[in-house]
């Protein structure tokens, strides 16, 4: 029975190394006195091979078994089946639709997103004029800063703004209620407010632009860009550009300012707040200054300064702060 087991095995293994230690065993150890015929029915039997070695053991075979993985790949390919949840897919979530109940409810009761967006920035500049400083408005409140600040009265910053003020203040006396807006990058535009004349049901819009030095041609070229860049409010016909200057308009400058076609003036206020000089355009008549004329005032010390006249009388503007900006 080894020897057939021996055989069986070597047979498998198909080795000829096995083969030949089966060859040399069989030949050491076994020995067989005769072998005769046998007989079907009354013949000795044959005798067994005496064997005292142990039975060759069975190799294990490296070749996986099917039915586990088989039975693993059905427990993958089929999750519901076998209980367990289907992995979740990467994206956007499955849009609900008729057939889907569940989805389709979820989806109707839940409110839906809305999408957020900055705020607009408030047209503001239509109906509020901001100051041009959080630490001053007028020009008492300056000079009370420019103290405090230790602000050299020979600064270019000291100069302007002291100039500007005293512009403003200066116009009050012609009914010119204006707002200092003047700071960086304000596009040439000092001061902003309004005008009220007898010509006007309502009071015309002005702009300004202010020069503590003397006057030049290019600079009516330059207040024409600042109205480009003015607020909305300040483009429209109801609306005349100021250039204010510390010394008189030469020729060239009067002819710069009479060639614009934008309704323009212009004005010398000395750095004292005296009103020496004011010409305008033939546009700006055409936007309300018709019948508008210019006078001299003498004063009590002997000075005198600028007035107007309505229809060739002396107008005696209106208190300056009836009418305010709107």
């Amino acid at each position: 029975m080894h020897f057939r087991h021996a055989l069986v095995t070597s047979s498998r293994l198909n080795r000829p190394s096995i083969r030949l230690l089966i060859r040399r065993y069989l030949s050491q150890n076994l020995k067989l006195n005769r072998v005769e015929p046998a007989d079907l029915h009354h013949g000795p039997s044959i005798p067994s091979i005496s064997d005292n070695t142990t039975p060759l053991s069975k190799t294990p075979s490296r070749r996986t078994k099917a039915h586990p993985i088989l039975g693993n790949a059905e427990s993958i390919l089929s999750p519901v089946d076998s209980g367990t949840e289907p992995p979740r897919r990467r994206g956007r979530p499955k849009k609900a639709t008729n057939s889907d109940p569940d989805t389709s409810e979820e989806a109707t009761s839940a409110p839906p997103k809305k999408r957020l967006r900055k705020p607009k920035t408030p047209k503001g500049d239509e109906h509020v004029i901001t100051h041009g400083s959080l630490r001053h408005t007028s020009l008492s409140e300056f000079l009370d800063y420019a103290d405090a600040a230790n602000l050299s009265p020979t600064s270019t910053v000291y100069r302007g703004t002291h100039y500007e003020y005293t512009v403003a203040e200066a116009l009050e006396r012609l009914a010119f209620s204006l707002t200092r807006v003047g700071r960086a990058s304000d596009l040439g535009i000092d001061l902003l407010g309004s005008w009220a004349l007898p010509s006007r049901p309502k009071p015309l819009n002005v702009l300004i632009q202010c020069k503590a030095e003397a006057p030049k041609p290019s600079m009516v070229r330059e207040l024409e860009g600042a109205v480009v860049g003015a607020p909305v409010r300040y483009r429209g016909e109801g609306t005349i550009a100021i250039l204010a200057a510390a010394k008189e308009a030469t020729k060239g400058v009067r002819d710069a300012v009479g060639r614009s076609g934008l309704p323009m003036a212009y004005l010398n206020i000395t750095t004292e707040g005296k009103i020496r000089q004011f010409v305008w355009n033939h546009a700006a008549v055409e936007r309300g200054l018709e019948g508008l004329g210019v006078a001299l005032r003498y004063l009590v010390d002997g000075d005198s300064e600028v007035a107007l006249t309505w229809k060739g009388v002396p107008w005696s503007p209106s208190s300056p702060t009836s009418h305010s900006v709107a």
